[in-house]
This record gives C-alpha cells, sequence and structure tokens, in this order.
C-alpha cells in the first residue's frame, strides 16, 4: 500500500492511530491524517522514528518562529536578485512547480553575501511559501494537494564554478532542513541540461536526499523541452524554457530568478574597523576549546551572536547546563542547542541567535580540537536580548540599540587539553548513482578541484543522451 490517505494497509492504519495518541501533548489543528502520513511514509511507518522527527521538527518551528515567518521575513536584495529559484505554474496534475537555477548559482558569491542564518530563514520562507500556496490551490480544486513539482536547471554547472567546499557545505545543510523538516511534498523532480559533470555533485548531495526523494527524479536528455511538456502544459511553462508564457519576458522574471554571478559589494567579509573594534579577540588553541558562559534568568530570553576568524575556520556550538554548575563542563556533558560545527568563519562572517527556552547556563564554545598546529584567532560579539525582541526583523546586529540587552553574567573558559570525543572528521563522500535515466559520461581533467575518491567515470542502466 502506498501509505496516501485511502491506501492503507491494516498495519499502516493502526501505526497511524497509535501516531495520534502518542502526540496527544503536541496536538494541533494542522494535524489531520494528510500531514501525520507524511511523517509516517518518511520513516516508513516507523512510530517511534516518525514521532522523534515530528517533535523536532515543532522545536525546530518554534526555535526559528516558523509560524511567522511569512509576515516576518523580508528576504534581502541579494536574495531576491541572485538566490536561482522561483515559484510558477502548475504542472498537468494542478500542482505548483518551482523552478531552481542551480547552475547558474553562485556558490561562492552566496557564501560571501548570505549569512548562514539568512540563508536558514530563506529555506524555510521558500518552504512555508509553497506550503501556503498548496492550502490555496486546494481550497480552488477541491481536493488536497500536498505535493510540488520540482524543475532543476543545471546549466553552466561546471567543476571550476561550484566545487566550492562550504559553499556545498550550505547546500547540504538545505537539503537536511528540506529532508528533516518538509518530508514528502515532492511530487517528481525533473533535471534538465545536466552537463557531463552532473554526476560529480549529484553524488555530493546524494547521502542528504531521501531515499524516496531520490527515487522520484528523473533526468531529461536533450529532448527536455518535449519531455518537460509530458508533464506541464506549455501555458504553465515560461518561454525560456520552450513554453507560451511571457510575464514580462521569457524568463517570467516576475516570479523566477535564473541567478548569475553576485557583486562584490554585496560580500561581508569586509567588516567596518568599527565593528572588528567593538568584538572582544580570544585565542583558542592548538587541540583546545574555549567557552564563553551565559547565566540565563529569564526563559525566552534570545543569545545574538556574530564572530569572524583570522584565515582559517573554526567549530561552534552552543551549550546548556544547569544554573548550579559553576564549573567547566565538557561538551560530552553538557546538552547541546546548536550543533558543533566547523564554520568558515574567515571567509565571512558567521551569525546567528539562540532563544533560550529555560533558565541555566549557555555556552558559546569555540572549538579548535581538530587542528594539532594552528592557534586560531577569534574576534566574537554576543548580545542577550529580552524574550520576544523581534529578532526576525534584523539579520545582524545593528538593528538593536543598547537598551534592548538584557544584563548576563558571562565568563569565558579555555582548555588546552584535546577532546576526542569532540574531534571533526571529514566526511566521506560516496560515488555511486539510482537516477532513473542514463548516461556513460568521460570526465575532464579533474586534478585540484575534487577528492581523488571521486574521480571515476559514471554510468547508469538506459536513456537518451
Amino acid at each position: 500500500m502506498s501509505g496516501q490517505v485511502g491506501d492503507l494497509s491494516p498495519h499502516q492504519n493502526e501505526t497511524l492511530i497509535k501516531f495520534k495518541a502518542a502526540l496527544s501533548d503536541v496536538w494541533n489543528d494542522s494535524f489531520d491524517d494528510y500531514y501525520l502520513l507524511r511523517w509516517l511514509r518518511a520513516r516508513r511507518f516507523n512510530l517511534a522514528k516518525a514521532e522523534a522527527m515530528l517533535r523536532n521538527h515543532l522545536e525546530f518551528r518554534k526555535t526559528w518562529r516558523v509560524d511567522t515567518i511569512l509576515e516576518d521575513y523580508k528576504p534581502p536584495e541579494v536574495i531576491v536578485k541572485y538566490f536561482p529559484s522561483g515559484i510558477f505554474g502548475v504542472d498537468r496534475d494542478g500542482n505548483p512547480i518551482t523552478w531552481n537555477c542551480f547552475g547558474n548559482m553562485d556558490l561562492r558569491g552566496c557564501h560571501r553575501a548570505i549569512t548562514r542564518e539568512q540563508f536558514i530563514r530563506h529555506v524555510i520562507y521558500l518552504n512555508e511559501k509553497m506550503a501556503q500556496l498548496k492550502k490555496e490551490l486546494s481550497k480552488k480544486a477541491g481536493r488536497v494537494i500536498e505535493t510540488h513539482t520540482s524543475v532543476e536547471d543545471m546549466e553552466y554547472l561546471s567543476i571550476q564554478r561550484h566545487y566550492y567546499w562550504p559553499g556545498i557545505k550550505m547546500l547540504q545543510e538545505y537539503m537536511t532542513i528540506f529532508e528533516d523538516n518538509y518530508p514528502e511534498i515532492i511530487k517528481q523532480f525533473f533535471v534538465i541540461k545536466a552537463p557531463r559533470v552532473f554526476p560529480i555533485a549529484y553524488n555530493i548531495m546524494k547521502p542528504f536526499l531521501d531515499e524516496n526523494t531520490r527515487r522520484k527524479m528523473k533526468m531529461f536528455g536533450r529532448d527536455w523541452q518535449e519531455q518537460l511538456q509530458k508533464y506541464i502544459d506549455p501555458d504553465n511553462i515560461p518561454a525560456y524554457y520552450g513554453g507560451n508564457r511571457n510575464e514580462p519576458d521569457p524568463q517570467c522574471s516576475d516570479y523566477l530568478c535564473l541567478g548569475g554571478d553576485i557583486p562584490p559589494e554585496y560580500y561581508m567579509i569586509n567588516l567596518t574597523e568599527t565593528s572588528q573594534e567593538e568584538m572582544e579577540l580570544i585565542q583558542v588553541g592548538r587541540g583546545s576549546t574555549t567557552q564563553v558562559e551565559y547565566t540565563i534568568d529569564t526563559p525566552g530570553s534570545c543569545i545574538r551572536y556574530e564572530f569572524i576568524t583570522k584565515d582559517y575556520d573554526i567549530g561552534f556550538g552552543i551549550y546548556h547546563k544547569p544554573l548550579k554548575a559553576k564549573a567547566r563542563w565538557s561538551a560530552g556533558s553538557m546538552t547541546p542547542k546548536v550543533k558543533s560545527e566547523r564554520r568558515n568563519s574567515h571567509i565571512v562572517p558567521e551569525s546567528g541567535f539562540h532563544i533560550c527556552e529555560t533558565t541555566g547556563i549557555y555556552v558559546l564554545r569555540f572549538d579548535n580540537t581538530y587542528s594539532w598546529t594552528r592557534t586560531k584567532e577569534v574576534k566574537y560579539s554576543a548580545r542577550v536580548l529580552p524574550p520576544d525582541t523581534e529578532i526576525c526583523q534584523t539579520d545582524g546586529f545593528n538593528g538593536y540599540d543598547e537598551q534592548g540587552e538584557l544584563s548576563a553574567s558571562k565568563r569565558s573558559t579555555s582548555d588546552n587539553s584535546k577532546d576526542n570525543e569532540d574531534e571533526f572528521e571529514d566526511a566521506q563522500v560516496r560515488f555511486d548513482s539510482d537516477i532513473h535515466t542514463s548516461v556513460c559520461i568521460p570526465l575532464p581533467d579533474l586534478a585540484g578541484y575534487i577528492p581523488g575518491h571521486l574521480l571515476c567515470s559514471w554510468s547508469t542502466s538506459s536513456a537518451n543522451w
């Protein structure tokens, strides 16, 4: 059985009933059968995993204030002009369509011009905007529309332009947010104008895509316009992609952004001298960590942070420990609140916020345990803001005046000992493929651009190229 409403096996139906009972403490009006079955299908009707996934999503919504993001969030100018995505038209079944021009995405520019926080909020915004559109289309159609079609334009994809690891990690985070918080919303996934290097890009991203999402992918060859029109009427396709729509131009630029190179004036790396002078400077020794602690006495307070490193990256995460815990704790003894990851803050300043749901000591932890040879220089600034501060209205610190801060005790500690449990390991990417298409590609000389374990040719079963 498909696991869809009206097509459930006895086991699936029983699991749905148990799922509803397990969620009684967090129940809200959006939890209809269509919604709940999405989470169950995403976890193959494993009740415990589906419940954990949905509860994590509810915390995610609370942390990022998702319920009001369509009203609170305004995309920055650089995203409006250069983020290659848009929603336009419906497919032949009435499902909305997203058009993404990844091949013309300036990964380096995006990473330099868009903060991680801006990026995450924009990802959330796009998905919530699509969810709202589906509700509107469902009312008009008199049936539930819970999925959409995605068209991925890979023209201009190249190793030279797109093999930029900080940018790739940014996209991987996008995939993770999408799969963890918006499961089972893709109906079909079309790849068009893919160049010969596409399999490399796909296999870097593949581990972050759910198996069900991968199965919905179809890659069209040179006849991509004809293939696309089998699923989408030409009246719902921009003229740029072989359709009939020109609103107000062949690219339908009122709805779609085709991307392009981001001008350097949008880059954020050049902080003003005043901004850097206001930041505190710390040295994180080789193989060690530095912790900056804030005592939070008011639930709902927000820690707003920004930091930049000189020449090299640094690990960063936020942890929680009880108010009575005055001594320094190891990361393994504390509760992680923001996952500790290596941040490329030497390329672009890192900024973000964390809402402190409970009282306690919140620890900003700068981690250099993975580096045995280099001490890292970090300049950082952090503020504790009162509950209900409109954090979603500002992308940096300049939007807050000094009166908006809460007083909070702070102390900084360093640990020069190696913490093996927190050591970072470079992710390994397996090169395999299960796209429903065929291609046999001789790869160009990629030395210096990609890891050696990706230097191989790729082929799959059968199709036109």
